[in-house]
């Protein structure tokens, strides 16, 4: 939102330009923060979801979760190039949230 970019000292338009400024990692941490607590948040959900059902939701957020983490080790790296994960560790996150959903 507007009013964090103006907290951090962000320019959207530079943002776009590739050249966000000193505030721009603050920015991003601070929206990884948020990001985190909200994946907290919809995994204290599975348990409502029908057991068949829960795999999948918590296959994706693991593996978006580890997005985000990669993201968060270099904010400045999304600005440079796409932030991807490889198909082992896609796979291997996926897996691991399908077993944490199940045991719940």
């Amino acid at each position: 939102p507007r009013d964090e970019t103006r907290r951090f000292g962000v320019d959207p338009r530079g943002v776009l330009a590739g050249a966000a400024g000193a505030g721009f990692a603050p920015l991003f941490l601070y929206q990884v923060e948020r990001a985190r607590a909200l994946y907290d948040e919809g995994a204290e959900l599975y348990g409502l979801l029908p057991r068949a059902t829960r795999p999948c939701p918590a296959a994706l957020a693991s593996v978006y979760r580890g997005l985000l983490e990669r993201m968060a080790a270099d904010p400045s790296r999304v600005l440079r190039e796409r932030v991807a994960l490889g198909a082992p560790e896609k796979l291997a996150r996926a897996l691991a949230g399908t077993a944490r959903a199940l045991r719940v």
